[in-house]
């Protein structure tokens, strides 16, 4: 049984919020004693491998500081292990992976040094390693192979306009790119580690997926690239601009200039901004149709219609 709880409107006080556990059979709820949670969001839970303890992830409401708790099962008492804060703000990840062969330990990330990056702890909160490093980001784990003792990840080393995967050791050594099509590439790896899909695409080719070897070589095309829009329809090309801004740091634009564009003359702009947290608007992958194979005219027909009645009922709200 659960009971939702609405988002409070603005002005109005925040849920106080608890951590219980309960046996799969019934019983009473055993409390964790997390102390203090007024003013405390606890954003992930994950379980330790021997299902014997809760880790933590709490931020303080204003989301400026974390601590990683680990909390007993059976009789809820806790303790801080890993303590970061940051004068303005932490963004929540889910980067996070114990090693279920050495249950003490565990892949963590942190924005400590101003981009994500991956360490490898022990549950006495001590950093064994730090595996990546560099003004870049690390956007995903993609999977841990405790047997080869290798982490895969995701990461902005490229280019912050795309994502590649990558391979580290446990101790940090011999990082190494696997994709190599300039691109974005979303990654789902096997549970042996032994080959992933690798779902690639770029500001010119849709989506393509492959599935690969763990050491990069393909191994199999599982859906190519369906290129019927490109056929059908006149998609203009897109260019990428950079912006410098006063203190040197570069700003990405997309561009799409008119059909027939005439340099020697002013045209009407549509100008899309976004300037939120955790959604990068400019990337170097597809933007185009993503109608399905073989979806064509008719798919386009259904797209179509598909927004104008979404729009319809938006106007209705």
């Amino acid at each position: 049984m659960f009971e939702p709880e609405r988002y409070p409107q603005a002005g109005t006080p925040n849920a106080d919020v608890r951590l219980g556990v309960i046996t799969a059979t019934g019983g009473p709820t055993r409390w964790m004693d997390l102390g203090e949670t007024r003013d405390h969001l606890l954003a992930r839970v994950f379980w330790t491998p021997d299902s014997k303890q809760l880790a933590i992830e709490r931020f303080t409401r204003v989301q400026n500081e974390l601590d990683l708790v680990l909390a007993d099962a059976t009789n809820g008492k806790a303790r801080t292990i890993i303590h970061e804060s940051d004068r303005c703000w932490i963004n929540v990840s889910n980067q996070f992976e114990f090693l279920k062969g050495t249950p003490t330990r565990f892949i963590w990330s942190s924005e400590r040094d101003g981009f994500r990056h991956l360490y490898l702890y022990s549950l006495d909160g001590k950093q064994i390693a730090r595996l990546t490093e560099g003004n870049w980001e690390v956007t995903s784990i993609a999977g841990v192979d405790e047997d080869r003792k290798t982490v895969y990840y995701v990461s902005t080393e490229g280019s912050p306009l795309e994502r590649h995967l990558y391979s580290v050791r446990f101790d940090g050594s011999g990082r190494k790119r696997l994709t190599t099509e300039a691109g974005t590439h979303a990654i789902s790896m096997s549970p042996t580690k032994d080959y992933y899909m690798d779902t690639h695409s770029s500001i010119a080719e849709p989506s393509r997926r492959v599935l690969h070897k763990n050491d990069g070589a393909e191994w199999a095309v599982y859906r190519d690239a369906d290129r019927k829009p490109l056929e059908d329809y006149d998609i203009l090309p897109t260019e990428f601009v950079t912006v410098k801004t006063a203190d040197g740091t570069s700003l990405y634009a997309r561009l799409i200039k008119p059909a027939h564009f005439d340099p020697q003359k002013k045209y009407p702009a549509i100008v899309m901004v976004y300037g939120g947290p955790g959604v990068q608007t400019v990337r170097n992958s597809w933007a185009g149709f993503e109608l399905g194979p073989g979806a064509g005219t008719q798919g386009l027909r259904d797209l179509v219609a598909r927004q104008s009645r979404l729009d319809g009922a938006r106007s209705r709200i």
